[in-house]
């Protein structure tokens, strides 16, 4: 759903009534598990990020809410967890909040606020003298 909020609080005055109290949770979680997360409105949803690090997003579409979890690596590791769910790479479809899993989508928050690890430089080849 895209509104014209400039505010998260905002944004949650527009939306369905019955939509409100789920999403709010959902913004409660984010915040629990991602305290220094920074909160604002992006593509007309509440987002969530650490900097220029992206965490989560959730919206009220008309047939269904979702989560939007910004590292599809990390969805993609929990598929098993989510399977009763229609999930796209960063997007998880549910319609009643009792609909998701607490504590995987806990773990998937907290592991997409923790900062990314800098990559190892590759292992230098050996090559055995003749």
């Amino acid at each position: 759903m895209i509104t014209k909020a400039k505010t998260v609080d905002e944004w949650f005055t527009k939306i369905d009534g019955d939509r409100a109290t789920p999403l709010s949770k959902i913004r409660k979680m984010i915040l629990k598990m991602a305290p220094k997360v920074e909160e604002s409105l992006q593509y007309g949803m509440p987002t969530y990020a650490v900097g220029d690090h992206p965490i989560a997003s959730f919206n009220s579409q008309k047939n269904y809410m979702s989560l939007y979890i910004c590292d599809v690596d990390i969805v993609k590791a929990y598929e098993k967890e989510l399977e009763h769910l229609d999930v796209g790479k960063s997007c998880i479809r549910f319609k009643e909040i009792g609909d998701l899993p607490p504590c995987t989508v806990e773990a998937m928050l907290k592991e997409a606020a923790t900062p990314c690890k800098p990559k190892s430089s590759p292992k230098k080849s050996h090559t055995v003298p003749k």
